[in-house]
């Protein structure tokens, strides 16, 4: 395994064995800040015209199961979601 593969895998390894209680308040904070960008991003990201040609093509996607597309009423594949 090459050295940046090798840094992924320590990273990965820890995150995974993270738990909510080894995160400090200060961690929590900007997980929440992170999180409600996120949202607002993807919500205002829907109402501009790539926004409706992506759920446009999302819609025509098929395959197995089904997930709602955020902020609309469109189902199409969970991959795609």
């Amino acid at each position: 395994m090459d050295e940046a593969n090798n840094k992924t895998r320590i990273l990965a390894d820890e995150l995974v064995g993270l738990s909510f209680a080894d995160l400090s308040d200060e961690d929590i904070n900007q997980l929440e800040i992170l999180i409600f960008d996120q949202i607002s991003v993807a919500l205002y990201g829907a109402t501009t015209d790539w926004g409706t040609a992506i759920r446009t093509y999302a819609e025509r996607m098929t395959g197995t199961g089904q997930a709602q597309v955020i902020a609309s009423s469109a189902r199409t594949i969970p991959a795609i979601a």
